[in-house]
């Protein structure tokens, strides 16, 4: 995350980094493609969002020529989740 910046920087702390097992590389790249493109809905006060975009995952899935693109999905959808409840829980 802190190398793709522009410029490039260093996480801010040693726990920021952290190595993935190589079977985890292709759901990471296409995760951090895709993890602002999300569809939002409004709550009554704002817009927040409500589920990231099935067809982005898609196509970066396409351009990475991702071979099992239904696991890589799944596990692209839970990260998500996961990540998207504990910004809930936070601000809450």
């Amino acid at each position: 995350m802190y190398a793709d910046r522009k410029p490039p920087a260093e996480p801010p702390c040693e726990k920021c980094r952290v190595e993935l097992m190589e079977t985890n590389h292709e759901v990471a790249r296409v995760y951090m493609d895709t993890r602002r493109q999300v569809i939002m809905r409004h709550n009554g006060q704002y817009d927040e969002p409500f589920d990231i975009s099935i067809p982005a995952i898609k196509i970066m899935m396409d351009l990475h020529c991702v071979q099992n693109q239904r696991e890589c999905l799944g596990r692209v959808v839970r990260i998500w989740n996961i990540i998207e409840s504990e910004r809930r829980n936070n601000e809450g």
